[in-house]
């Protein structure tokens, strides 16, 4: 019988079935789109998912109501790092594995402050502001290197 998920990521069903499948071994199952849905909806369809793939936008929370309609839940994963919307402990006293993806942002974090460190260093801001309002750069430069 095949394993149900229910979605409540902001992507059509066949797209969350087509990066399932890039997975290898994965045995057949049906993806439920449930981020347009109404909490009542979701409590239906949490009924009969195996699977839940959290939503990062924290649009839908899983309390501890939402929690007791899941008769066969095994697993919750949460597509990133915060996973303050869901209620760890309601699934924990039903033996639901939750899980989320820790550290997953971190180099783009460690990118972003370099990127932001090299801004200041050069002084992006003003260059841009400058550029902006149409100042010559350039020559400005150029003499306050000591160039004629």
């Amino acid at each position: 019988m095949a394993k149900i998920v229910l979605s409540l990521v902001p992507l059509s069903g066949e797209i969350v079935k087509l990066l399932i499948r890039q997975t290898p071994d994965v045995p057949d199952f049906e993806v439920i789109a449930g981020y347009e849905m109404s909490v009542d909806e979701i409590k239906i369809n949490l009924s009969r998912a195996d699977i839940v793939l959290g939503d990062y936008t924290f649009k839908h929370k899983i309390t501890a109501d939402i929690v007791a309609e899941a008769k066969s839940l095994k697993f919750i994963q949460q597509p990133s790092v915060g996973y303050q919307h869901i209620d760890v402990e309601a699934c924990t006293a039903r033996r639901i594995k939750v899980a989320n993806t820790a550290g997953a942002n971190a180099v783009s974090v460690a990118e972003h402050a370099i990127a932001w460190g090299l801004c200041l260093i050069k002084n992006m801001f003003y260059v841009h502001t400058s550029t902006r309002s149409g100042a010559d750069l350039q020559r400005r430069s150029r003499c306050s290197a000591g160039n004629p």
